[in-house]
């Protein structure tokens, strides 16, 4: 790989260490989700089984040694609401983005805002299902 900075993890992200199945939403592949009762999907099918490692699991193997970390991308097709479970992670970031997917599973949008409503935190866009979380101490940290 090209990047050295850059570590390909082939897992997936969730509140809790786990082995699950993942399905189909009968989509393509950018379409698999971890969860299991989808509203958009009345017969989805298991493709595969992964490990599922936490957010501090994967801090605490590759984040760099200084402890910064700038940027977390959620994009987990309804997987946001098992993550938002215990957000206390999200504190570690100076801007969280995530892409909410209520058309999958219902309660995204209440656990995004209930992980990054804290006083540190605001938030500069809510278009839709595209959500952006600053805190800007630690922005200004990074420079």
């Amino acid at each position: 790989m090209q990047y050295h900075n850059i570590v390909v993890v082939n897992a997936a992200i969730g509140s809790v260490c786990s082995k699950l199945p993942m399905y189909s939403r009968n989509m393509g592949e950018w379409g698999h989700t971890l969860v299991n009762t989808l509203k958009d999907c009345a017969a989805p099918s298991v493709v595969d089984t992964v490990d599922v490692f936490t957010i501090k699991q994967v801090l605490q193997k590759y984040s760099p040694p200084q402890n910064r970390l700038s940027l977390v991308k959620i994009d987990i097709e309804g997987g946001e609401v098992d993550l938002l479970n215990d957000p206390i992670w999200i504190e570690d970031f100076a801007v969280a983005t995530a892409e909410l997917h209520g058309r999958i599973i219902d309660g995204c949008t209440s656990a995004w805002s209930a992980a990054t409503s804290k006083k540190s935190r605001f938030s500069i866009s809510e278009a839709g299902e595209k959500m952006i979380s600053v805190n800007p101490a630690l922005l200004h940290a990074l420079h």
